[in-house]
């Protein structure tokens, strides 16, 4: 996938997904999905997410993000919506 957001949206609600990325920089902002998981190859020094908008990930019920520099957000780095553990 050329973006996380097209690989995240390829995942299928309630199958736990693991997206792997490799090192770059991605600008964007995404939401996951019930039990994703998003997994840095290779760490924050390496990969990160330039939000863009306000919020750099939105996290939905046992999702796990890893690994990732984030930068950018006018709001939150990650974001925890009430109902979400």
């Amino acid at each position: 996938f050329r973006t996380l957001a097209q690989a995240v949206s390829a995942t299928q609600d309630g199958r736990s997904d693991t997206i792997r990325v490799r090192p770059g920089t991605y600008a964007e902002s995404i939401a996951l999905t019930y039990r994703s998981r998003l997994i840095a190859e290779q760490g924050p020094f390496y990969t990160r997410i330039a939000a863009v908008g306000s919020d750099a990930v939105t996290l939905a019920d046992e999702t796990v993000v890893r690994g990732f520099g984030i930068t950018g957000a006018n709001g939150a780095a990650l974001r925890i919506p009430a109902g979400a553990a």
